[in-house]
């Protein structure tokens, strides 16, 4: 480790091609994983480096989905990008909005597929927060052939909407091309 200005930080070369490696310690910490899009700011002679988050520039819509569909399946509805909460519907809309999700379901969406699976009485979505339920359904949001993101539905019944959640993972999809 080196200080700079009162800082930490991790000192690495940069290579023959200009590339950098990222410590694991610091993508694990941060859930960067293989494949994951990055985005480049320059600030200065300072280097920002962020996952780059498609969706996060469409909230708007995807709020408009997720409301849709909470209202549809009386259930709480997550739009989720990076492992960000980007959008919420229902009554912890407020409490989830803009949260990190929890590892269990970070790992459920790192599989890169849709489902739907029973739970036993609620589901930890993001630290601290539980949500009452009885099952799960989440849904790919591809757009142009990328996942962008997914649609997770949980509460009571969410199993028997998992055809909704597909549905409404293929719209936002379409309006993010």
């Amino acid at each position: 480790m080196t200080f700079c200005n009162g800082c930490a930080g991790i000192v690495r070369r940069m290579d023959e091609l200009g590339r950098i490696v990222i410590p694991k310690e610091l993508r694990r910490t941060l859930r960067i994983r293989e494949g994951d899009e990055m985005e480049i700011f320059s600030d200065g002679e300072t280097l920002l480096v962020r996952k780059y988050c498609r969706l996060e520039s469409f909230v708007r819509t995807a709020e408009v989905v997720a409301k849709e569909l909470a209202r549809k399946t009386c259930c709480e509805v997550l739009v989720v990008a990076s492992d960000k909460i980007v959008a919420a519907a229902g009554e912890r809309r407020k409490e989830t909005q803009g949260k990190t999700v929890a590892k269990a379901l970070s790992d459920v969406l790192a599989e890169k597929r849709n489902v739907a699976f029973s739970v036993d009485g609620s589901y930890v979505v993001s630290d601290g927060i539980e949500i009452v339920a009885d099952g799960v359904s989440a849904s790919l949001v591809n757009t142009a052939g990328d996942v962008t993101g997914f649609i997770v539905c949980v509460g009571k019944g969410a199993v028997a909407y998992a055809d909704f959640v597909i549905l409404s993972a293929e719209i936002l999809g379409t309006v993010l091309v």
